[in-house]
C-alpha cells in the first residue's frame, strides 16, 4: 500500500473516531434538560448527599461570581429542578414507572432495623444529638410512631428518591411541631413535617423532621 493510501485510511479512521465521539457527547447531553444546564451555569456541586437525600454539612455548593446568599439559593433552584426531572421521568432507582400503589403496600411492610434507627436517625436526629448542623426531633415526639404512621396514611406524600437512586421519600406533616431546626443566623424554627426514606425492599433509611 502506498504512503498517500495509509495517510487517506489513518485520516479516514480519525474522522470517523471524531465523529462517534462527537455523536455521544451530543446523547449524553440530551439527558440533561436544556433549562437545567443553564441553571447550573457557574456552579460547582460540591456538597455530599446522603442517600436518603439529606445534604451533609462536609461541602458547599458555591457560586464564584455571587455571594452566599446568591449562591444558596441557586442551590434550592437546581434541587427543586432536578426533584421535578426525576418525578416527571418516573424514575424509582429500578428504573422502572412510578406506580404509587404498589409503593403505598411496600411502605405498609416496611423495616426499621435497630441499626438505622439508633445508628443513624437518633445519632444525627436526636433529642440529644451531637450533630449542630442537623434538624432534630422533639424530646417528647415518638420517633418511631411517627414513622409508621407516615408510611402507612393514605394522605402522605410520596415521590421517587432524588437523582434516580433506589428508593422512595414519604412526608406527613403534623399540627403540632415534631422537631427545631437551627438556622444559619442563629434562630430557631419549629419543624412539622416528618419526612421518611426507604429502599426499593421497603427498608427505612433515614428519618427526619423538616420545614
Amino acid at each position: 500500500m502506498s504512503r498517500f493510501a495509509m495517510r487517506r485510511d489513518k485520516k479516514s479512521a480519525s474522522t470517523a473516531t471524531r465523529s462517534t465521539d462527537h455523536s455521544v457527547r451530543r446523547k449524553d447531553r440530551a439527558v440533561i434538560p436544556t433549562q437545567l444546564r443553564a441553571r447550573l451555569g457557574a456552579l460547582a456541586y460540591t456538597h455530599e448527599m446522603h442517600p436518603g437525600g439529606e445534604a451533609r454539612s462536609t461541602g458547599v455548593v458555591r457560586d464564584y461570581n455571587a455571594s452566599e446568599s446568591s449562591a444558596g439559593k441557586r442551590v434550592a433552584i437546581i434541587q427543586r429542578m432536578r426533584n421535578n426531572v426525576v418525578q416527571r421521568c418516573g424514575k424509582k432507582g429500578s428504573g422502572s414507572g412510578f406506580n404509587e400503589s404498589e409503593i403505598r403496600a411496600l411502605a405498609s411492610r416496611y423495616t426499621l432495623s435497630d441499626q438505622t434507627y439508633k445508628g443513624h436517625i437518633l445519632d444525627r436526629h436526636g433529642p440529644s444529638s451531637k450533630y449542630k448542623d442537623k434538624s432534630r426531633f422533639e424530646e417528647n415526639f415518638d420517633i418511631k410512631g411517627g414513622i409508621d404512621q407516615t408510611l402507612k396514611d393514605s394522605s402522605s406524600k410520596v415521590i421517587p428518591n432524588t437523582f434516580g437512586r433506589d428508593g422512595y421519600i414519604f412526608e406527613k406533616t403534623f399540627v403540632v411541631s415534631i422537631g427545631k431546626e437551627t438556622r444559619t443566623d442563629g434562630t430557631v424554627a419549629d419543624l412539622y413535617t416528618l419526612k421518611v426514606v426507604i429502599d426499593g425492599s421497603g427498608n427505612v433509611i433515614t428519618a427526619f423532621p423538616r420545614g
